[in-house]
């Protein structure tokens, strides 16, 4: 993983999807998120060339620990002949065999220890991907919401606007256009207050927990519904954000 990719997603991933949607709630929340969604989209194309990379690694080591540990069977098998057949002026030859043997071993410890490595490497940026990729759905999710919400605070205000015009032009004198004015504005007033209410609740919603929540509710009502048996129930809802150690692998990989 590049310098430049590591340190943008430790960025990313010190804020949590509730500092996120805080800190929006300060300025345009659905042009702040939208900036936020990109950068969360920009690091996550990054990742997956990362996984392809570490994949291809991790194929490679496995691939060579199964060589030497096939070759170090033969050579087994080979000693075993030389030592077991009729003639015993030949048992000089496993002596040879036994040297290699013993160097071909020395190199599947040293190759497993390498495989070891780039499982760890794999598993760690597979995870980050996949975090990316939750908080790009909770992202779009929240902002697909406060869209949902503005427009039609929006054609409420609008509709106010032009009823207050309307009124003014056909007003008569027996009616109060202020009053009738009055009455339009707070219903407009109520639509902002219910857009801004509607904010502060995805604010204080909990986050990604409660979106992590909900997903292992559906799976769980989806499991039951096919009868196939939770073997992870009870099991630590898993967070959309990295917690320090993961952060730290994420550094170390840089």
């Amino acid at each position: 993983m590049s310098q430049t990719l590591g340190g943008k997603i430790g960025m990313l991933f010190r804020m949590t999807l509730h500092d996120i949607v805080d800190k929006a709630l300060h300025g345009n929340p659905i042009v702040t998120l939208n900036e936020y969604l990109r950068d969360h989209q920009e690091a996550y194309d990054q990742m997956e060339e990362d996984v392809a990379a570490t994949g291809g690694n991790l194929k490679t080591a496995r691939r060579k620990v199964q060589e030497y540990t096939d070759y170090i069977s033969q050579l087994n098998d080979e000693i075993q002949v030389i030592l077991t057949n009729a003639d015993p002026t030949d048992d000089y030859k496993a002596n040879n065999k036994a040297t290699e043997l013993v160097g071909q071993e020395e190199l599947l410890e040293n190759q497993k220890r390498v495989l070891d490595s780039a499982e760890k490497t794999y598993k760690a940026v597979s995870d980050t991907r996949d975090k990316l990729q939750g908080r790009i759905i909770s992202l779009k999710n929240q902002i697909a919401l406060l869209k949902a919400i503005k427009s039609e605070a929006d054609v409420k205000n609008m509709s106010a606007d032009i009823l207050i015009k309307s009124a003014n032009i056909l007003s008569s004198g027996s009616v109060s256009v202020e009053s009738l004015a009055e009455t339009i504005r707070a219903r407009r007033d109520q639509a902002d207050a219910r857009l801004e209410m509607a904010m502060e609740k995805v604010n204080s919603s909990g986050g990604d927990n409660l979106v992590q929540s909900k997903a292992d509710a559906k799976l769980a009502e989806i499991r039951s519904r096919l009868g196939i048996k939770d073997e992870a129930s009870g099991s630590s809802t898993t967070s959309l954000d990295m917690t320090p150690d993961e952060l730290q692998k994420i550094a170390a990989g840089s």
